[in-house]
């Protein structure tokens, strides 16, 4: 069983942290033992993790052997594998159409590969044609008010799955 505690938001900023560093005269000193495991820094700004717990991603490989390339959304003239994408768009609070976006040879260059309806809390889960090598895969919605947004791009991992054979 595997397990992921997550305690708080921001790091903490405390009167021990403060006075160290006034003594020290270095703004980053740390008291040892004070919380570091926000998603933000104790100024508020964002760590790396804080993009993926917003809108968390994961593909992963369903096929065992290519599929033809007429596909749709397949490259063109590519072999492809199936993956499965699995994501959450945050905030949502009603279904949302979000489109999911490879990046075939693990380029830059996205195209769509798929698109599909979150349900109420903005889950999704949809098998999109990857061209087989590597890949990044990301998906994109439109937040009213916000405009497109856009999850972080992850390589397809195949890992193993519960009660499969």
């Amino acid at each position: 069983m595997q397990s992921f505690s997550q305690f708080l938001l921001r790091d903490t900023l405390t009167e021990q942290t403060l006075a160290l560093r006034a003594q020290t005269r270095n703004p980053v000193a740390a008291v040892p033992g004070t919380w570091t495991t926000g998603l933000e820094r104790e100024n508020g700004a964002a760590k790396p993790a804080l993009a993926m717990f917003r809108s968390p991603v994961v593909a992963r490989p369903v096929s065992l052997s290519p599929v033809a390339s007429w596909l749709p959304a397949a490259p063109a003239g590519d072999a492809a594998e199936v993956d499965e994408v699995w994501g959450r768009a945050r905030p949502i609070t009603a279904p949302t159409w979000v489109e999911v976006q490879v990046a075939d040879g693990g380029w830059t260059t996205y195209r769509d590969a798929g698109a599909t309806v979150t349900d109420a809390n903005g889950i999704f889960d949809i098998d999109v044609p990857v061209a087989i090598g590597p890949a990044l895969v990301r998906f994109r919605w439109f937040q009213p008010g916000a405009g497109w947004q856009t999850s972080p791009a992850i390589e397809p991992l195949a890992f193993p799955v519960s009660g499969a054979q």
